[in-house]
């Protein structure tokens, strides 16, 4: 069973107020699991992806974003691969921290959370990248098949001008004769 937190809890490592963790849990429900949502249990839970994800919604409020805006890019971004750095043993059996931030970044930035959240706006950033370079070369393909057309529309236009000019001459000589 994963590891959840209580709203309070939440709140605090997030660094907002349990008033804000319930009213996120409520407005973005759908992106959260079932034990974060109201009505589902006595107490919200929320687990490690929850937490992930209330990290990258309170990034998001913190560059002026409004609910629907967020609410789109929750829709953009998959949170479905989150994988927090296990802290592992050395070969002298003390933990290796070198992956993991210190309790200050923690505090400050989120710790490993800041690390996954920018982790998954890297990917839907990405993501959209690599959409925006095939929309390019679709309008390129589109673009290069259209200026084909019209050479080719141009080409019939050509030769049907000269027989029109072909059939006044023949028309003129035979009726000015």
């Amino acid at each position: 069973m994963p590891t959840t937190r209580a709203t309070k809890e939440t709140a605090n490592v997030l660094g907002v107020s349990v008033s804000t963790m319930r009213n996120w849990s409520d407005q973005y429900a759908v992106y959260l699991s079932d034990t974060a949502r109201p009505g589902h249990l006595p107490e919200r839970r929320f687990t490690e992806k929850d937490l992930a994800i209330l990290a990258y919604i309170k990034q998001l409020r913190g560059e002026g974003m409004q609910a629907e805006q967020i609410k789109e890019r929750l829709r953009e971004t998959k949170f479905n691969d989150i994988e927090i750095i296990p802290q592992q043993a050395t070969t002298d059996g003390t933990k290796d921290t070198s992956l993991v931030p210190d309790e200050s970044a923690q505090a400050g930035q989120g710790g490993a959370l800041g690390s996954i959240v920018a982790s998954e706006y890297l990917t839907a950033i990405e993501r959209r990248f690599d959409a925006l370079e095939r929309a390019r070369e679709s309008d390129k393909q589109m673009i290069d098949t259209m200026r084909h057309r019209y050479v080719i529309v141009f080409g019939f236009g050509f030769i049907a001008a000269g027989i029109m000019f072909l059939l006044l001459v023949m028309l003129s000589w035979f009726y000015g004769a």
